[in-house]
Order: structure tokens, then sequence, then C-alpha cells
């Protein structure tokens, strides 16, 4: 019995604890929606570009004030399916991308930056392995555009498109 008192006194904190919670911090506002992307250039090998298409499901949490201010956004876009990576001038030259490509971005308002991590490419050679890879993090200041910071291993970032490059040479 005198369990079954003290899990009820610790429910009731817990709740009215979120309570308070709730309403100091606002409210958040959940949206859910598919982009189709064809020929996004991820950059040039010389006499071609390497362009891709591929299906996100994104799922955006914007974060409000009490005033119902946004206040920060949270995105996570998944890979449906496997994206295509292909040569701009013979797209019978491609590679499958994924699947399971993940990439969650953070926009702060209040500090103007905007944090992308996770993997929203990773290419694998059949009998070979991986020879490309985005899988870092990057935090870029709204207001100017500016790359304030580049951790991990960031292939497009960084313009490192050699193995790419090299499967879609004819």
């Amino acid at each position: 019995m005198r369990v079954h008192r003290v899990f009820g006194v610790a429910v009731v904190f817990l709740f009215l604890v979120n309570l308070g919670f709730g309403q100091t911090m606002g409210r958040t506002e959940h949206y859910k929606y598919t982009i189709e992307v064809e020929g996004q250039d991820l950059g040039s090998c010389g006499g071609f570009n390497v362009f891709s298409d591929y299906v996100v499901l994104v799922h955006e949490v914007w974060i409000l004030d009490k005033e119902g201010q946004p206040v920060r956004a949270v995105n996570r876009y998944k890979s449906i399916g496997e994206a295509i990576y292909y040569n701009s001038n013979d797209p019978e030259l491609f590679l499958q991308g994924g699947p399971g490509e993940i990439e969650i971005d953070r926009i702060d308002l209040k500090e103007g930056t905007l944090s992308i991590s996770g993997i929203p490419i990773k290419i694998r050679v059949p009998g070979y392995g991986a020879i490309f890879y985005e899988t870092g993090h990057i935090v870029i200041d709204l207001n100017t555009g500016e790359m304030l910071s580049n951790t991990g291993h960031n292939q497009v970032v960084d313009a490192d498109l050699e193995a790419l490059c090299k499967c879609l040479t004819p």
C-alpha cells in the first residue's frame, strides 16, 4: 500500500513539473512532408558534374516561446529508397546510395545558426566498398552564410569527389 502512495505522489509530482516546464517553454508545431529532388549538383569532375536525384521524408519540429514566436527548429530528413548519383553528361553512368541516409538540421534563431549532421550521403560500390560519405557536422551562420565549423567526414562540403568521379567517368 505504501508503494502505491509513493508511486502516486511521484506521478503527480512529475505531471506538475512537466506542466510547469510546458508553460515556460511554449509549444511545438510538427510537420511531415516529402521532398523530391532531381538534378542536385554535388560538384564538378572536370568534364562533367555529379548530379543526384532523391526523395526524402521530412519531419520538421518548430519550438515556440510562450508568446508563440519561433525560437528554434529541428528537421529530420530520411531518404525514401535509394538516391541516384550520376554523370551529368551521361545519366546512364550512375551509382546508388543509401538506403538509410539521414540528416538532422538544427536551426537556432536566437543564436542565428544552422547545425547540420548525420549521413545524408553514403555510396558503396559492390565488390569494393564505401567510396563516398557525408557524415560530418557543420555549423553555418544564418546571417552571413559563413561556415563556422566543419568537423568529421564531409566529402560534399570539402569538394572531395575524386573516388566518385572515377566511378562515373566513361
